[in-house]
Parts: structure tokens; sequence; C-alpha cells
């Protein structure tokens, strides 16, 4: 195989051709050089080979030339070329609108849980403030304090206490027909059963004191049956069964006893039915 190789020439300038041959081992023998310099041979680290080696491989043939390119390979795409990526501009707008409605919920929520832990903690105050006034009996200043807190922190723990305290100090006061408004107007707002209990209890007495025995009956059997433990239960039957002995009912007074003797008989009220389920039994 015929190459032509380039030198560059020493002091005089100029280049000199020389026509080498292209061995199988991977080097250049330079054949009869223009001056009659010796026969050279190299390999293919010389720095003038370098480029020429890199470049397709021509062979010449007398005066016609013909080259050869080395084939190259095409590296096939992967993946499929219709495909689109994940995060578009759209997705990603969708995401950021997503994201800044859930941030925007979490702080409402937040803002809430924190403004009612607020409001239960300014209501607690006030009603202490308020059942302070009624232990050193200041009625006047105590059903003032319980009335701003039930209507200033509604639907609180501490609102429906002060409901059922606003009802106690006009008992006390003597207000039974103040308190027996007060109390129907609260068991209309469905207050739960803790204290939904209690409010007909205190509806049962103001009725009790105003002669209204029957009424008071019933409104104590209802407190029994919203009561959440045995005792209180209990407690609320024996009242009611007082009521009956006065609303001159014997026999109901008689079932409301043995109720309780029946069913509760692991409270203190048992002792109580038992006497006074006797007494009935000894008039009748």
């Amino acid at each position: 195989m015929i190459c032509e190789a380039s030198q560059l020439a020493g002091a005089t300038g100029g280049v000199k051709l020389w026509r080498g041959t292209l061995l199988q081992g991977g080097s250049i023998r330079i054949g009869q050089a223009p001056d009659g310099a010796p026969l050279w041979r190299f390999g293919l680290r010389p720095a003038i080979f370098q480029g020429f080696l890199r470049l397709p491989f021509s062979r010449v043939t007398g005066m016609a030339t013909t080259r050869k390119a080395t084939a190259t390979t095409a590296i096939p795409a992967t993946g499929d070329p219709d495909a689109q990526p994940f995060f578009t501009p759209q997705r990603i707008r969708i995401f950021g609108i997503a994201g800044a409605a859930v941030l925007v919920i979490g702080l409402v929520a937040w803002f809430m849980v924190a403004a009612g832990q607020r409001k239960q903690a300014f209501a607690a105050e006030a009603l202490e403030q308020a059942r302070d006034a009624a232990a050193q009996q200041n009625w006047g200043v105590a059903v003032q304090g319980f009335t701003r807190v039930a209507s200033s922190y509604s639907g609180t723990p501490a609102a429906y206490e002060a409901n059922l305290g606003l009802a106690q100090a006009k008992l006390v006061a003597g207000q039974n027909e103040l308190a027996i408004s007060t109390l129907e107007a609260f068991l209309k707002t469905n207050p739960p059963p803790t204290y939904a209990s209690p409010a007909n209890n205190l509806l049962g007495t103001a009725y009790e004191n105003m002669g209204k025995f029957a009424e008071a009956e019933a409104a104590y059997r209802k407190g029994s049956d919203l009561a959440t433990v045995d005792y209180l239960k209990a407690s609320s039957l024996l009242d009611a069964g007082r009521a009956a002995r006065l609303a001159n009912k014997a026999d109901e007074a008689k079932s409301i006893y043995t109720e309780i003797v029946t069913k509760y008989a692991k409270t203190a009220a048992y002792s109580e039915a038992q006497v006074r389920l006797a007494e009935l039994t000894a008039h009748s």
C-alpha cells in the first residue's frame, strides 16, 4: 500500500515529500528519498503521521487515487420521540395551584383551632369570675357574669356551665319562673347530655318550688334518662319519686322506687329507695 507523508525541511525551508509503504504491522516504511537518504521506518506514533492516520486511508496506484471511508454505525435513539416530559408547564401550574390551596387550607384550620382554644380560655376565666361572685352571694354580679359568658362564648363548655349557673342563681334568688324560662331556652339548643341532664333536674326543682309536681316528676325523669352514669340516674329517679308522691301519685312513686331497687342496687340511692318503697307499701 503506497501513501505519502511530508516532513518539514531543516534550515533550507521548503517541504520534502516522501513516498512510502504502509506495512501490515502498523508502521510506515519510507523508500528512496529524493536526496538519496537511506531507508527510514516509522511506527504510527510519530506526530507527523497522527493527523494523517486519523483520516480515511488513501491508496495511491499510479495517478489514480481511490478513497475508502471507514464505516460508522448510527446509535439508535432511545425512547418514544413523541413522548412529552412529565413536568410540563401546564402540570407545573396545576401542582403550584394545588400546593397553594393546601397551604391556605392548613393555615385556615390552624387559625380556627388556635382561635377556638383562645375562646375557651377566655370563657373559662370569665366563668370562674362569675362563680366567685356567686360563692360570695353577690347574685347580681354573678347573674351578669353568667349571662355574659353564655351569650359571648356560645357553644363552649364554659357557656353550657354558665347557663346552668345562671339558672341556679335565679333559683337561689327565688326567681323560679325566670329560672324555668332560662332552662327551657337552654334545652331548646340541644346541649350535650352532660349538661342537658342537670338542666332538666334544675327545671324539676323550679317546678317543684312552684308546686307543679307533675311537671317536676317529668323533668326529673328526663334528667335520669339523659344521665351518663348510674348514680346520677338513680339520684334523679329519687327526685322523681318524691315529686310523684307530692302529686298524690302513689303508684307512680312505687314504680319509680322499685326501678331504683332493681337496677341501681350498687348506688347510694338504693337504701333510700327501699325505705320510701316500704313506707308506700305500709300505707297502701
